[in-house]
């Protein structure tokens, strides 16, 4: 047992790869806990630059994050297929919760709205999510835990009859405090 433990101890000190494997999944376990019990609380989180692989003019990215629900980032699903959008912070940070308001604002069934999307962590690691198709924000548990950016990438959108575009109104991050 001691050799076992001793072994542990040098690999953590050692292997930065495996330090940082125990490191991730200690987080995780202590934020899943923090949830379930209902101990700590969220605070926003903003992303410093907001990019997108496309964008209809007079909606770019920038919009998605902006704090205000009836303006939106469009993108032409024609062009590209699945659109995405990146937010950089401004330094490493956990996100733990993502709340999202889909659609074109007060213009909510218009344009299409994201239904599957992928979320991809600046470390590599990803989840999928599937959207309600609601004009109210809507919250997520995600688990981004030290990233410097995330990429959100639409997989399937709830259609807009005529509409070629696909919408989101807000992303808002949070991190378990």
């Amino acid at each position: 047992m001691a050799v076992l433990v001793g072994g542990s101890v040098l690999a953590y000190l050692a292997l930065p790869a495996f330090r940082l494997g125990v490191d991730t999944r200690t987080a995780a376990a202590v934020k899943e806990a923090r949830r379930t019990s209902g101990w700590g609380s969220y605070a926003a989180d903003r992303p410093a630059k907001t990019t997108a692989s496309s964008e209809v003019p007079g909606h770019p990215a920038s919009m998605a994050t902006d704090l205000v629900s009836t303006d939106y980032w469009a993108a032409d699903t024609i062009r590209d297929p699945q659109p995405e959008v990146t937010v950089t912070f401004r330094q490493p940070t956990d996100v733990d919760y993502l709340l999202v308001t889909s659609g074109a604002g007060p213009d909510f069934d218009q344009l299409s709205r994201p239904k599957r999307v992928r979320l991809t962590y600046s470390d590599g690691t990803s989840q999928e999510l599937t959207l309600r198709d609601d004009p109210k924000a809507t919250g997520y548990l995600v688990h981004g835990y030290s990233v410097s950016w995330i990429r959100l990438r639409v997989l399937s959108v709830y259609s807009a009859r005529g509409s070629g575009q696909v919408a989101i109104a807000e992303l808002e991050f949070w991190r378990l405090g």
